[in-house]
């Protein structure tokens, strides 16, 4: 069930030029959803004005790097938002936050507008959710996480970032205040059987990774496909032709009333 402006109580945001982060973003978005997260939107930072920024709820970002240390086109109005010198200091007192960020160490002023919002955010109130990924070292590992796409491939921080985040909202079920009238994950589970039939099969979920295509851009892909990387992030492998070997069909043998059959 969805709060009172109607999205979840988990909200995704997106700050994408090329649609990596939108991608990362669904991943991040449906991985919550498997681990509990009983309402949880996918935004585009476009769209945070629809937002009450008084209810209580888990926002993750999801920021792109473009030009010099640029945000994303469509991410622009809501930069200049948040950097905005009016607002109260404890604006988004409401909020626990967490920011992913990503770039490119082989420009300028890596992930600076993932670094940016991630500052702008706490001092606007918000509460940290995550730092940046265990284990990973220097500044790609916090406080928020910054994915360098020339060092490592952006998975090297992607993928342990995520599962930070993923362990973080397990271990602190209350992080996510549930909707009014909104059931518990534990609650709404399926039993195993049903008084009046047979036990209830539950389907495996397939797991989702992101991996690069063919023109370069960040897709989700079901993992164990023959979509996914040849190694764990490189390119999708193309579908081969098979090689048909054409052989001459034996001559049907006469036939004893005469004419031909009908093609069908």
């Amino acid at each position: 069930m969805s709060l009172a402006d109607g999205f979840g109580s988990v909200v995704v945001f997106h700050a994408s030029q090329t649609g990596n982060a939108e991608a990362i973003a669904g991943r991040i978005q449906q991985d919550l959803v498997g681990k509990g997260a009983t309402s949880c939107s996918l935004l585009s930072t476009s769209e945070y004005e629809k937002l009450d920024v008084t209810l209580e709820r888990l926002v993750v970002f999801v920021v792109s790097t473009t030009g010099q240390g640029d945000p994303p086109d469509s991410a622009g109005k809501f930069f200049r938002y948040v950097k905005g010198r009016s607002h109260a200091k404890d604006l988004l007192k409401s909020w626990r936050f967490a920011v992913l960020a990503l770039g490119d160490t082989n420009y300028d002023q890596f992930c600076k507008p993932g670094k940016v919002l991630d500052k702008k955010l706490e001092e606007l109130g918000a509460r940290r959710f995550i730092t940046g990924a265990s284990g990973v070292k220097g500044e790609h590992g916090g406080p928020g996480g910054a994915a360098d796409d020339a060092e490592g491939g952006l998975e090297a921080t992607v993928e342990p970032w995520i599962a930070h985040l993923l362990a973080t909202f397990i271990a602190n079920p209350g992080a996510s205040p549930a909707a009014p009238g909104t059931k518990s994950a534990a609650a709404q589970k399926v039993p195993e059987k049903s008084p009046a039939g047979p036990a209830v099969v539950e389907e495996e979920e397939e797991e989702m990774i992101i991996v690069q295509d063919t023109t370069g851009a960040w897709v989700q892909v079901v993992k164990g496909s023959d979509a996914e990387l040849k190694s764990k992030y490189g390119t999708l492998p193309r579908r081969l032709v098979p090689a048909i070997e054409l052989v001459d069909a034996p001559e049907p043998a006469p036939s004893s009333a005469g004419g031909e059959e009908g093609a069908g």
